[in-house]
């Protein structure tokens, strides 16, 4: 039942999505601090996760790191210091 969930074209998406935003503050280390300064400002404990190919339960465990940390995310994307880094 579950694994069908995953196989929707809308949770394809939503999957590509936290996946995309989860590499963003794994990959760049200014990006990451500046999260971690947010988590420690709201009291929030539990990092970003990246989900597993080969275990769909950690497809949800992704996205329950995504909202346990949504005001730390909300508060990092606004810092004047955040940047993107652009792919070359």
């Amino acid at each position: 039942m579950f694994a069908d969930v995953g196989k929707q074209p809308n949770m394809k998406v939503v999957f590509k999505n936290a996946r995309d935003i989860v590499k963003v503050f794994q990959r760049q280390s200014a990006a990451g601090a500046l999260l971690e300064g947010q988590q420690q400002q709201h009291d929030i404990k539990k990092k970003l996760t990246m989900d597993c190919a080969t275990r769909f339960s950690s497809k949800f465990a992704m996205l329950q790191t995504l909202l346990m940390n949504k005001q730390a995310l909300q508060s990092t994307v606004v810092l004047e210091d955040f940047r993107l880094k652009k792919k070359k």
